[in-house]
């Protein structure tokens, strides 16, 4: 005869026994047969500072002629391009992003085509991020009137550590939560049966706003500030429960 619910009841989907069906998302308890069980989650949040700036930089160039509007564009991209490696950034770190060229129609329904546009976009990977503004100024006034600057995104280049530490918390979370539910049913836990590290929880680069920018203001330089990005690991923790014993009638 099965048991188990009186404490199943306690905790509600926290603790979870094999009376009857198993829900479909619960078939892995499954395995362990009618064995009482505890099922938490556990959350670790480490708070890192950021590293690392992607920065999408670019030029666009319009001509009567489609050769005209490419050549512009490649020399303000090669002019971009130097002054971002002047600025003591690698090649690894450069990749180009996008690359267009496209007539222009006059605004009437003969479909006249009145110049072509070109546009090059190109991802710089910073990896200090004091440096960023820097980078930024120098790419743009190399590139003229045809510099753009689509936006920035902030990250931390490796999360391995943070992750680490979170994980670590996790666990701690997972189990303080089993040992309170065990508490409050009148169980003793036991052993963890089974732990599921879940994908940790690294945000994507931060956006800053993409912006078009043609000219620099030669006194100002542009700021750029890091700040921090939360690292967060979730696991999935199944533990072992003891029923207390039935006193001797």
């Amino acid at each position: 005869m099965k048991t188990c619910g009186w404490w199943r009841a306690v905790a509600g989907a926290a603790m979870l026994g094999a009376c009857g069906g198993v829900p479909a998302q619960d078939l892995a308890l499954s395995d362990f047969g009618d064995m009482p069980l505890i099922r938490v989650t556990g959350t670790g949040h480490v708070s890192v500072a950021v590293d690392t700036a992607s920065v999408n930089l670019g030029v666009e160039a319009q001509a009567k002629s489609a050769e005209e509007a490419r050549a512009k564009a490649a020399e303000a991209m090669t002019a971009m391009v130097a002054a971002v490696r002047a600025s003591g950034i690698e090649d690894k770190d450069l990749q180009t992003r996008h690359l267009s060229l496209n007539p222009i129609f006059a605004p009437d329904s003969a479909n006249r085509i009145v110049a072509y546009q070109a546009h090059h976009q190109l991802t710089v990977k910073v990896r200090d991020v004091a440096s960023v503004g820097k980078v930024i100024d120098e790419s743009l006034k190399a590139a003229g009137d045809a510099g753009r600057m689509y936006g920035i995104g902030l990250l931390v280049d490796d999360p391995s550590v943070a992750e680490t530490e979170a994980r670590k918390q996790a666990y701690e979370n997972a189990l303080s939560k089993a040992r309170e539910l065990a508490r409050a049913a009148g169980l003793t836990l036991g052993r963890p049966l089974r732990i599921i590290d879940m994908p940790a929880s690294m945000p994507g680069p931060i956006p800053m706003g993409g912006v078009a920018m043609a000219k620099m203001s030669a006194e100002a330089a542009t700021p750029v500030a890091g700040g921090e990005q939360e690292v967060s690991v979730t696991i999935d923790a199944v533990f072992a429960v003891t029923e207390p014993t039935p006193a001797p009638q």
